[in-house]
């Protein structure tokens, strides 16, 4: 995926997640954080929600995301658990694949910060959208804390 197709879809799920009171944040990881992404990378955001198991049990939201306003057709998903978050795994057409991460509000807790969330924001982590002020706080103590 080009840049200007992350941009375009990191773009699309902020809105989605702005317009929704149980998403509270959205910071993209990985690759396209790190600054280091390929064009056959995936983009990852981690989206932090009040409503975990929702995204568990219902798809039903995928269908609200706007990637078909944005030009993109969902061709397949998959659900995989990491821990305590919960990441789907979308491909679309034109050819791109976004992996969102679902995690509950104690994901981004800094006292103590987990060992897991604390990797994952000191590799690559950039805020997006931060409705309750959770995230800001954790990058700034998991990275003071970082060896």
């Amino acid at each position: 995926m080009t840049p200007e197709v992350a941009e375009l879809l990191t773009w699309t799920v902020t809105k989605w997640v702005d317009a929704r009171s149980d998403l509270r944040g959205l910071a993209v990881v990985g690759s396209w954080a790190r600054g280091n992404a390929r064009q056959d990378s995936d983009l990852d955001l981690l989206i932090l929600t009040t409503d975990l198991e929702g995204y568990r049990r219902d798809r039903a939201w995928l269908s609200d995301l706007g990637l078909e306003e944005a030009g993109y057709r969902l061709t397949s998903q998959r659900s995989v658990q990491y821990g305590v978050a919960l990441s789907w795994h979308l491909n679309l057409d034109p050819a791109a694949e976004i992996e969102l991460t679902f995690a509950g509000l104690e994901w981004a807790a800094t006292n103590p910060i987990d060992a897991g969330t604390r990797l994952v924001v000191t590799d690559a982590f950039r805020v997006v959208l931060d409705k309750d002020g959770r995230l800001n706080p954790l990058t700034a103590a998991a990275t003071a804390h970082s060896p």
